[in-house]
Formats: C-alpha cells, structure tokens, sequence
C-alpha cells in the first residue's frame, strides 16, 4: 500500500535485472503479505534459487485468503522468474508461522531467527535452521500456487465502479439528453443517481475502513471523499429546489442560484469520479486487462457524450438527420428547464394531495 492507496497487503512480486536497468512483474504465487523474510540458498553449480518465508497475511482490509502452512516456503528461480511452493519437512514441529524473521545465508542452508507470532503479537527469541541447497529445493514436494485473496478495497472499486462509473453517469445523461422524451426519462434518472449514491456510499464506507492510514496523503483518497460530498449534497439539493416560475415570468435569483449549483455539482462529481476510478485501477495493482477495459469504456463514455452534446447544435442536428435516420425538432432553450416541469408537475400534484 505504501501511503498510496493501494491494497496491503499486496500479493505482487518484481525482480530487478541490473543490466537492462528495469523493472519485471514475476507471475503471481505466493499469498499476499507483508514483513516477511527472504533470503538466498546455497547455490549448486551456479544456481540460484531464493526462499520467501511467512509474514502477515491477515488484516482488516483481507476478506477472504489461502494462507500459508507453517510447513510451507515459496520458491524463486530468479533465472525463469517463476515462484513454486515448497514443502518442508521437520523431525518435531514446525516453526510457528511469523513476521518479520531474520534471515541468513550459511554453508548448508539457511538460519532464522526471531520474529513476531502472527497468532499471538509476541515477539520470539528462537533460532532454525532450514537445511538444503539450490538442487534439493527443487526437489522438495511440491505444492499449489492457487492464491484465494480477496480484500475491502477489489469490493470497494466494483461498487465504486458501478456506482459512479455505471449509474451515476448514465443517470446524468438520461438527464442532459433525454428530457423531451415524455415524463419517464425523470424516473429514469432517479432510479440511476439513488442506486448509484446507494452503491457508492456503501463503497466509500469500505474505502475508509479498510485503508489504514491518513486519506489525505494520497490522489484517490482525497478525491474520492471531495466527489462523495458532492454527490451526498445533490438529494439534499434537489429537496430545497424553488418553485419554477410560470410561463412568462421572470426566474428569480433563488431558483437561477439553484439551477447553477445543482446542475454543475453533479457535472463536476461525474468527472471527478471518473478521473478517480482511472486513479483507483492503478493503485489496485489490476491486471493489464482490466485496466485496459475500464480505459476502452471510458472512451466510450466521452464519445457518447461528446456525440450526443454536438446534437444539441442545431446546424449539427440537421446535418446528420441527413444522413441518419433521425427526426427534427425544435430546440428548447435549455434541458434544465425541461426538468424542471418536470419537477414542477409533480410539486403541483403533491400540493394538491
């Protein structure tokens, strides 16, 4: 995690090759942890093989987790860049599972000591000693490198996503380019920016619970509680909107102050919140595809806009009702107001109630 956001603990792994001067992710194996120790075996004829050893699997962020058997070491070759579980053997018991356990290299094979008790939080004073070599690693039993991890933070951004990245902006656009299509176009919206606030607010909970430490002192975090504040605000907007004035009257300051918040505070949490997911798929260290997805979505997004705001132009309009097969219309001075007799209607029938 790092201050950055990011899940902790983190299950990815990355070797560093001097020569070409960069960064390479190994594949996945090992179950996500921190504070815990590795350490270079002996090498037969030159190979080299590197043992990964216990740590802190366990936190409030983790949901659900394989953890590692006490008897159970993974294995690096640094030449292939793969990692295999390895399983041990002992003539009494096994060293119980800890952290933060010093590591080093002998003759034979490898010496740990101390460390804290994953189990208990007490710290050890105890000494093993892991014999082997390069050659019988590879020749211990082998086992699965099925990692099962899920943690708050991948629930966190699949509500965030469908919330914000689903609901809410298909609700804002239902909004902005669908408000002459009869009265169901309001329902429409309502339905879309609850459900959407419902599944962010829910997210946002599990955001703030799982990350452990300041949320200020990251991008994401500081932008994700600016747009939930945003949005949070809008119902309670929408509840103290004036009366629009009737045909022919002149819109007062309240109701014009009332147009600009509520219609450019929800603009500007929409974008704020997709600029925050984009942030949010890096940090969750997704694989390539998914972020690759959600980029290809968002692209989506802006062009369906970016269409549908060039068809509000009326020379635009006319243009491609020429080529497609679209009717004309007449423009109304703006959508907002179409809303708002929308809103007005239903003030109306509630007062006659």
């Amino acid at each position: 995690g790092g201050e950055t956001g990011g899940p902790c603990p983190s299950g990815d792994s990355w070797i560093f090759r001097n020569s070409e001067q960069e960064w390479t992710r190994l594949p996945d194996c090992a179950s996500p942890r921190t504070y815990s120790s590795m350490a270079l075996l002996p090498e037969v004829n030159g190979q080299k093989r590197i043992v990964l050893y216990g740590g802190i699997e366990k936190n409030r962020q983790v949901i659900q987790t394989t953890a590692s058997p006490a008897d159970t070491v993974v294995v690096l070759d640094p030449d292939s860049m793969t990692w295999t579980t390895r399983i041990t053997t002992a003539s009494g018991s096994f060293p119980a599972k800890r952290a933060s356990a010093a590591m080093a290299l002998s003759s034979s094979g490898l010496y740990l000591f101390g460390g804290i008790d994953t189990e208990t939080n007490a710290l050890q004073n105890d000494i093993w000693f892991l014999a082997g070599n390069s050659t019988s690693a590879d020749q211990a039993a082998a086992g699965e490198c099925v990692p099962i991890f899920t943690n708050f933070l991948l629930v966190h951004g699949l509500l965030m996503f469908f919330g914000w990245g689903v609901c809410l902006v298909w609700g804002t656009f239902i909004a902005r380019y669908f408000s002459s299509s009869g009265t169901t176009w309001f329902l429409l919206h309502r339905i879309f920016q609850v459900s959407g606030l419902v599944l962010s607010f829910i997210g946002f909970v599990l955001g703030i619970v799982s990350v452990q430490f300041d949320h200020f002192k990251f991008a994401h975090g500081a932008i994700g509680i600016i747009v939930m504040l945003l949005g949070i605000s809008q119902p309670f907007n929408a509840l103290a909107r004036p009366h629009r004035p009737s045909e022919g009257e002149k819109t007062p300051l309240k109701r014009r102050i009332w147009e600009l918040f509520h219609h450019n505070i929800g603009r500007v949490a929409v974008a704020l919140a997709l600029i925050n997911i984009s942030l949010g798929v890096f940090l969750a260290l997704a694989h390539t595809a998914v972020w690759a997805l959600w980029f290809v979505y968002l692209i989506v997004v802006i062009l369906v806009f970016v269409f549908f705001e060039l068809l509000k132009i009326p020379v635009v309009h006319e243009k491609m009702a020429a080529i497609l097969p679209m009717k004309t219309k007449e423009y109304p001075v703006s959508n907002e107001q179409k809303m708002e007799n929308v809103a007005k209607t239903d003030d109306s029938q509630q007062g006659e109630k």
